[in-house]
């Protein structure tokens, strides 16, 4: 059984946005209603400041400390894996935080890590993704050459904007949506997977994706995020043993492992009072909100913090499909995936509702249990899986054969007769020649379908029981149902019975040459040559 892994959250306490409209001067002092419990990670936030412990402007790289066994009733608290202050740099959020799951995707395992911030706090994945990128690369192009290890690097990069899916690397691209496969894995249909072999190439990605995203400027933000972002990138590892000869064939037998990196900008929630959006702002706002709200309630269900009590029996329905943004998370929440939320707070008191709601969000997202493991695609047991869909197909086919064929013995001699070909004719040497080839193809097709469907099916069967063996065995066994499926035509040719009567009106010369034509199909023909007299000799 495969064990469950809490999603991780990091709390990033960010000093107030004193330069988001570039008129620092006109910002008043501010009080914060944030506080951190020193020794902890947890913090207590509420209106009072003084009843946690004094209050006071909000200096840089301060944060008020709120004792444990002093907090009054008006104040709410919140744990979390790990709660990081404005003096905090980014280097060593991302070592504390993130390296460890960059080393987990290079091991195998799918990797989701996602920032949300309120509006007024600028995001904190600015820092992760060049970091993320540095390091991956890094270990690529470390790897000693005598491990036989092959890497492909790939990346896509895409947005969410008003619930419609834009590929940032090819913004010409349409026609792409997200699906999921027949083992419930999400993808992304029609979207540019772009080759990397370098840190430089990623970055290069990276900047290209920022420059075509859609952004736009509120009361809060000169440069706000008017969307989703969505920066994938895409490993494949195939080991081989380095004693071993690293030809194609060998490479290709060695197990595959494959991981993805989704690194994500969510929009913050907005408030219409505070960004004063107007217009095409405000139906950016609208669809921001409700991929939110589509979040928020796939979050509850997943946390079991929706109020609902149900039986164990009864299986419990997440609406994923609510929104491009939940089903894009689907397996980075609830699925196979190391997941971390980064979330960004403003101590400010006047930013008091938002940070609430941040940290209601981080907290019932801490609750989720994902179930990653580490993605190995075995060659031959993929190989197993396409021959059981084959017999599948293959015995279908043989079923219908058998109906075709049972429908064939109940016709009527005269049918029979009836559909025989007619040469005795006016015809001209190639058109009869003609029209005998096309009834002989048809007769011998007719005759041996069955029986080559049988032992194609017979095949599969015998190649499948084979790969679980020994992949040597397997060809063996193939080549030999080969000889017995030709051997089981070449029966079945020499065992029909036909009765052709040739026209009298072929020249005499022809007919030799048309009874050597009969009998390289057809060995045991019984051939008579009609005189003009209308009686056969």
């Amino acid at each position: 059984m495969t064990d469950t892994v809490a999603v991780k959250v990091a709390l990033k306490i960010r000093p107030p946005n004193a330069i988001s409209k570039g008129k620092e001067a006109d910002i008043p002092i501010r009080r914060q209603s944030l506080s951190v419990i020193p020794g902890t990670d947890s913090v207590t936030i509420g209106r009072d400041a003084d009843s946690a412990g004094g209050s006071s402007p909000l200096g840089s790289g301060s944060v008020l400390s709120a004792s444990p066994n002093n907090l009054s009733s008006g104040r709410r608290g919140f744990t979390f894996d790990r709660v990081f202050g404005p003096d905090v740099t980014q280097q060593a959020f991302y070592h504390d935080c993130c390296s460890s799951l960059i080393q987990q995707f290079m091991d195998g395992f799918n990797v989701t890590i996602f920032a949300y911030s309120s509006p007024e706090v600028p995001p904190e994945h600015v820092g992760i993704i060049p970091r993320a990128i540095g390091q991956v690369m890094g270990a690529v192009q470390k790897q000693p050459e005598d491990t036989a290890v092959q890497f492909s690097v790939k990346c896509t990069f895409l947005e969410i904007y008003q619930e419609q899916v834009r590929d940032l690397l090819r913004p010409e691209a349409k026609d792409i949506s997200i699906r999921e496969d027949k083992n419930g894995v999400t993808t992304v249909v029609g979207i540019h997977e772009e080759d990397i072999s370098s840190a430089d190439d990623l970055l290069r990605c990276l900047e290209k994706g920022n420059l075509e995203r859609t952004t736009g400027d509120t009361k809060m933000h000169l440069y706000s995020s008017r969307s989703h972002a969505v920066f994938t990138i895409l490993l494949e590892q195939r080991a081989g043993d380095p004693f071993m000869n690293h030809g194609s064939e060998n490479i290709s037998k060695a197990p595959l492992k494959c991981s993805k990196l989704h690194l994500i900008d969510l929009a913050g929630s907005e408030r219409l009072k505070r960004t004063g959006a107007e217009g095409v702002r405000l139906k950016e706002s609208v669809k921001i909100n409700s991929g939110l709200l589509a979040l928020g309630n796939v979050i509850s269900l997943l946390s079991g913090s929706d109020g609902q009590e149900r039986p164990q029996s009864q299986p419990q329905h997440v609406p994923y499909r609510d929104s491009k943004l939940t089903r894009l998370l689907r397996d980075s929440l609830g699925g196979n995936a190391k997941t971390l939320m980064v979330a960004c707070v403003s101590p400010c008191e006047e930013d008091y509702d938002e940070t609430l709601n941040t940290l209601k969000y981080a907290d019932r997202a801490r609750r989720i249990q994902n179930r990653p493991i580490v993605n190995i695609v075995d060659a031959q047991r993929a190989k197993v899986l396409e021959m059981r869909e084959r017999i599948d197909f293959l015995e279908s086919q043989l079923v219908i054969e058998r109906t075709n064929s049972q429908d064939r013995r109940v016709e009527t001699p005269a049918k029979k007769a009836e559909a025989s070909p007619d040469l005795s004719s006016d015809l001209g040497s190639d058109q009869l020649l003609g029209r005998l080839m096309e009834e002989l193809r048809s007769r011998t097709i007719r005759g041996t379908r069955s029986s080559a469907v049988e032992v194609e099916l017979e095949n599969s069967r015998s190649f499948q029981m084979a790969v679980a063996d020994e992949l040597e065995v397997a060809k063996q066994e193939q080549t030999k149902s080969l000889q017995e499926l030709q051997s089981a035509i070449s029966d079945t040719m020499r065992l029909a019975e036909f009765a052709i009567t040739v026209s009298p009106f072929v020249p005499k010369e022809n007919a030799e040459g048309i009874e050597q034509l009969i009998r390289r199909y057809i060995t045991n023909a019984e051939i008579k040559f009609k005189p003009k007299d209308g009686k056969p000799k």
